[in-house]
């Protein structure tokens, strides 16, 4: 099949992870999260245990992955960035159970065994709402049966005529961290692909995912911004075939 027309998601807009001084400067920024409460989080929702093979799409620096792979029996963290991954390997050489792979929502590694549990984790936002859909699908075809996936992103849960004013909110937090993260929620805002929940969960449906657990009240400064959903398989998704 002729793919030259499908969407090339290692070819990022927003902030250039090829720059090994921007990957520093994430990995700074990232000191403002609670890794631990939030990979706690993860293994609570995915119901995650010791024998448990996990996929985290969009590692970044490895943080989670390295938490949750002291709980599971296998992990494989993949990231569109090379340099990323190149980053994340030589911090975490200690981890057999732990992969890294440089791919994407839409290329993902080949030949991996079946899933009990995937989670992305603000990285979602770089594909355009059509090509979620496509990741999704992606997605079911990996996971075992009523496997799990948690989605943690910039899905506003707000009116459209509350935009303006929750935005600024949002931007407001951002600054007051320090660290250039206010710049990084506007990028987000401003040029990559932010959705809302109204149109993700439509999207869940069509791909055979049902809804288990739906929250977006982190702080009040992203309250209905940063949406988490954890979703579970429903069935295996079977191509069309015209009845002509």
């Amino acid at each position: 099949m002729n793919s030259d027309w499908y969407y090339d998601d290692f070819n990022q807009i927003g902030t250039d992870f090829t720059d090994i001084k921007e990957i520093e400067s994430y990995d700074q920024n990232m000191s403002v999260r609670d890794f631990d409460y939030e990979a706690n989080e993860i293994l609570e929702l995915l119901h995650i245990d010791k024998s448990s093979i996990v996929l985290d799409i969009g590692c970044g620096t490895g943080t989670h992955a390295s938490i949750i792979a002291e709980k599971c029996n296998h992990i494989y963290a993949v990231d569109a960035s090379k340099e990323m991954i190149i980053y994340a390997s030589k911090k975490y050489t200690e981890l057999s159970n732990l992969d890294f792979f440089h791919a994407s929502f839409l290329a993902l590694p080949p030949n991996l065994p079946k899933l009990d549990a995937i989670y992305t984790l603000i990285a979602w936002h770089h594909l355009p709402d059509v090509w979620k859909v496509e990741s999704l699908v992606k997605m079911n075809s990996l996971l075992k049966d009523k496997g799990r996936v948690l989605i943690r992103d910039t899905i506003y849960d707000f009116d459209p005529i509350a935009f303006k004013t929750q935005i600024a909110k949002w931007l407001e937090y951002g600054n007051s961290l320090g660290n250039s993260i206010g710049d990084s929620f506007k990028t987000q805002v401003k040029e990559e692909y932010c959705t809302y929940a109204w149109l993700v969960e439509p999207m869940f449906k069509k791909t055979n995912f049902k809804i288990i657990s739906k929250s977006n009240k982190q702080t009040l400064n992203t309250n209905r911004i940063v949406t988490i959903y954890t979703i579970q398989k429903t069935g295996k998704l079977n191509e069309y075939k015209s009845s002509k």
